[in-house]
């Protein structure tokens, strides 16, 4: 019967340790464009950089 009890028990544990990972893991995301604007006050822009065979080995070396 304490058997039982302790399997119980551990199952109620493991249970309610993944029901609060899960509400944290839902507190603690934010989106990544809120992330970028609040630490750097706005998403930075991107570009497409071409490099030429030439640049590109001498960037691989």
């Amino acid at each position: 019967m304490t058997s039982i009890l302790r399997g119980a028990a551990f199952a109620a544990i493991v249970f309610g340790l993944q029901a609060v990972s899960a509400v944290a893991a839902e507190k603690v995301y934010e989106k990544p464009s809120a992330f970028l604007t609040r630490h750097f006050g706005k998403v930075p822009q991107t570009r497409v950089l071409k490099i030429d065979g030439a640049r590109q080995k001498q960037l691989a070396a």
